[in-house]
């Protein structure tokens, strides 16, 4: 019998042995409170079984109870990558070939801690959230693997890895990068076959919140309405509207409990602004979005895509709504992290339906900021939206102007030369966005798929599993972050090296607080060789590593 192992860093996607980098990791610096991954590599030359254990040891030689309880075994499970990108793609890509990439965090607890080996490589990723109050010092993460053969659970082997993990005094500040990544909740009824709304379905809505704020999401859409996103005209996505709506004559009355358990349940795992899905239809506001409202004791679908956006119908309906909507949100004390959409991703063809439709709302928001997906500066420099929201491909008029709270995103459409997070690109291409956000100063952050379980306009529900890309919609990766497990969601590779992008932002931000930020991108422009943009940057596993490496060193030495 012969093992192999192999400690490497969490960017990386391996898929065959020859995917394996030539330096095997054996150190880590991190600051207190900083999330760290890394993963092993496993194989045999022929199928054997694997028992898989970790445990973290402290300068003293002794086991640190508190950080080994800290500390969290997935098993890299291989995600279907369908549509891996499209056809007029640029070169740094891992494969335009469909297949499989590691992507699934399945924890490990759910097989026993038992992997099943054989001669193609098997992936356990180590996460370690250090607690803030660790002691600094030099650790041991020491990873036990016991061999056996199917069977019978007689020891063949047992073997130990180790990594040093250096704790700094330094410790990781506060979040400053807002992120969304919107949260369909009716794609959690779905994929977990709950009845909307029911006890069932505000756990598993609990369990994403919790997932959410985990991975850094800090601000979560609201579906007061039906979110009126990706679907077909004249079709309808499952109704999760949050306000509960009777009409009497020409008068609504709006009852809020279900919104105000939302946020209820979004506080208490740490979600604490939020982001009030859009008024109007996508890709051009013609119309409202699908509402259902209670007439004569009967739902009636009242308005949607037979509502023209400024007909007289809807526009009574919204001088009712959002009064009442501010009213709630004001006594829920929330207002002020509330933010509203108009519609996503308007043309500059929309420019003159959008000022009519933003005339007619923004009075009645008492101050409160819209923002929107939009790529054409000339909507800002109309004075039309308070946070825009640009495209990383399209950025760069907006950071010519002097944006107070300048936003950005990605989605399918954002695939040559910027970074993204889909399964064929590399990780280096998801993780650079923190060295850019801090960079330009961007405040906050969007991408449109959490949890995503549709096709194109919303067609029919996909199995995620079987299909990454909506079913050919978009890039595989693009629709979502997050699998739907057995009781709730589980993570992925790319969201969790999104998690360490954000930190990245506040370990250079600390570092410019003490220095300057034209000192911290002059480090970061001296390692990569080159200036960055978010079209440029260095195309390799080494940078960001190298890079976070020399920012903690300074920060450790301005500490000490």
């Amino acid at each position: 019998m012969t093992l192999w192992s192999e400690q490497i860093s969490s960017l990386y996607k391996i898929r065959s042995v020859s995917d394996l980098p030539e330096q095997e990791l054996s150190r880590q610096t991190v600051l207190r409170g900083e999330h760290f991954s890394y993963q092993i590599i496993l194989r045999a030359d022929y199928n054997v079984f694997c028992r898989f254990s970790a445990r973290v040891f402290g300068p003293d030689g002794a086991e640190n109870e508190a950080l080994t309880a800290a500390l969290r075994l997935y098993r890299l499970r291989l995600a279907a990558m369908d549509y891996p990108v499209y056809p007029d793609h640029d070169e740094d890509i891992l494969t335009d070939e469909p297949g499989l990439m590691p992507d699934i965090l399945e924890p490990l607890e759910e097989s026993g801690g038992v992997l099943r080996l054989s001669d193609r490589p098997a992936s356990v990723l180590l996460s370690l959230d250090t607690p803030l109050d660790a002691a600094p010092g030099d650790y041991e993460i020491r990873a036990e693997r016991v061999y056996f053969e199917p069977g019978t659970p007689e020891k063949l082997h047992s073997e130990t890895s180790v990594l040093t993990l250096r704790i700094l005094s330094a410790a990781l500040p506060a979040q400053s990068v807002h992120f969304t990544q919107w949260l369909h909740v009716d794609s959690i009824a779905e994929a977990h076959h709950v009845p909307v709304y029911s006890e069932a379905h505000w756990e598993l809505i609990g369990k994403y919140m919790q997932m959410a704020r985990y991975l850094g999401i800090d601000t979560i859409l609201t579906p007061m309405l039906t979110p009126s996103l990706d679907t077909l005209i004249g079709g309808e996505r499952l109704c999760v509207q949050l306000v509960q709506i009777e009409k009497h004559g020409e008068r609504y009355d709006f009852d809020f409990s279900r919104a105000a358990r939302y946020i209820d349940l979004a506080h208490e795992n740490g979600i604490r602004r939020f982001e009030i899905a859009h008024l109007y239809s996508q890709w051009g506001m013609t119309s409202a979005p699908n509402i259902y409202v209670r007439v004569d004791g009967r739902e009636e679908h009242l308005f949607g895509w037979h509502t023209p956006a400024q007909s007289e119908a809807y526009q009574a309906f919204l001088k009712q709504l959002l009064p009442a909507m501010l009213d709630f949100l004001t006594e829920k004390g929330v207002l002020e992290d509330s933010f509203f959409h108009i519609s996503d991703e308007p043309g500059l063809d929309h420019l003159e339906t959008y000022h009519a439709l933003w005339r007619f709302v923004k009075p009645m928001l008492r101050g409160r900021p819209i923002m929107d997906a939009i790529s054409n500066v000339d909507f800002y420099k109309h004075g039309l939206i308070d946070i825009p929201v640009s495209a990383t491909d399209h950025i760069e008029p907006f950071l010519r102007e002097p944006v107070e709270n300048q936003w950005a995103y990605y989605c399918c459409g954002e695939y040559k030369a910027v970074g993204n997070r889909f399964l064929a690109f590399p990780e280096y291409r998801n993780r650079i966005l923190g060295v850019q956000l801090f960079k330009f100063g961007i405040k906050g952050f969007l991408q449109w798929g959490y949890n995503f379980y549709h096709t194109d306009r919303s067609l029919y529900v996909i199995d995620p599993y079987l299909t990454s890309s909506s079913d050919g919609m978009v890039p595989s990766g693009d629709p979502f972050s997050v699998y739907p497990g057995k009781d709730g969601p589980v993570a992925s590779l790319r969201a969790l090296n999104f998690k360490d992008a954000l930190q990245d932002v506040d370990i250079l931000k600390a570092l410019a607080q003490r220095t300057s930020h034209e000192h911290v991108v002059e480090l970061i422009e001296k390692l990569a060789g080159m200036e960055i943009r978010f079209d440029k940057y260095p195309r390799n596993y080494e940078f960001i590593p190298a890079l976070m490496d020399a920012v903690r060193q300074e920060l450790e030495a301005g500490t000490c």
